[in-house]
């Protein structure tokens, strides 16, 4: 599966897509459990439920072009970094909150981390055009496993271990990505 690749290849495609995944893991854990969540938090309504659960997203969109941009200009690694270190903030933020507006706030920071175009970027910078477009299908794909996983097992896990620990466990990850 990963025999085409050189060995530098292999460890830094290994790598990105163990952030990637790490970094979608925390949007998709969340996804069917946030909600229910969220409504026992104190000042929470309808409209900051809605909020909290989508700041992540329009805080990924808004900042995807600039934290690109900043990794062309400074670096892959220093903008992914930076990202990776923001991201584990609102984790675990989002961990500890206890009412709707700390929620929000975690949410938006764990947003702020938008370096999904820098971790790409890296993952083009770090392989040979021949094998470029497979190292960017096996990012791909693990996002989609993540998917499928997190859709049927986080309302298990949310029951069993609840939702703020979630938080956590994406904290940690992302922390031994960041280290990776």
């Amino acid at each position: 599966m990963l025999k085409e690749f050189t060995k530098e290849e292999r460890r830094a495609i290994l790598g990105i897509t163990f952030a990637v995944a790490v970094r979608m893991l925390g949007l998709f854990l969340l996804l069917p459990v946030l909600s229910p969540y969220l409504k026992n938090l104190d000042g929470a309504t309808p409209e900051l439920i809605g909020l909290a659960v989508g700041i992540y997203g329009f805080a990924q969109a808004f900042l995807q072009i600039p934290f690109g941009y900043l990794s062309d200009k400074y670096g892959r690694k220093p903008i992914i970094l930076f990202g990776m270190i923001t991201y584990i903030l609102g984790s675990l933020m989002g961990g500890v909150a206890q009412n709707i507006w700390s929620m929000v706030l975690a949410r938006f920071i764990q947003g702020f981390g938008a370096v999904s175009s820098a971790m790409t970027a890296l993952a083009a910078d770090l392989t040979r055009e021949e094998v470029r477009t497979r190292a960017v299908a096996h990012i791909g794909a693990s996002i989609g496993l993540v998917f499928a996983f997190s859709i049927t097992f986080a309302p298990v896990l949310a029951g069993w271990v609840g939702v703020p620990s979630l938080f956590f466990l994406t904290a940690f990850l992302s922390l031994v990505a960041t280290l990776y």
